[in-house]
């Protein structure tokens, strides 16, 4: 018996076309320009940005309470509670 073929993988015709690569493209985000003249980049970008910045913010404050526990100064205290009320108002 002789050992059958698996047919021949077919092709996608859609992503072969210059049209649907850029709209591809374009709804994902990434590279080229459109007839505007807009660039299209990656979204992520933008997400990670944020989360980078969240990140250090959260950093930055649960440092500053740190500190806050062990002092005694009034000043100091007064500006933790108005950091904290800022970030709060804030998000």
């Amino acid at each position: 018996m002789a050992a059958k073929q698996p047919p021949p993988l077919m092709k996608k015709h859609s992503q072969t076309d210059l049209v649907s690569r850029l709209k591809t493209r374009k709804i994902l985000g990434v590279g080229g320009e459109d007839d505007d003249g807009e660039v299209h980049r990656s979204k992520g970008l933008a997400v990670r940005l944020c989360c980078a910045l969240l990140r250090h913010c959260h950093h930055g404050i649960s440092l500053i309470m740190w500190n806050a526990l062990y002092t005694a100064e009034k000043v100091i205290i007064r500006w933790t509670l108005l950091t904290e009320a800022c970030y709060f108002g804030v998000q």
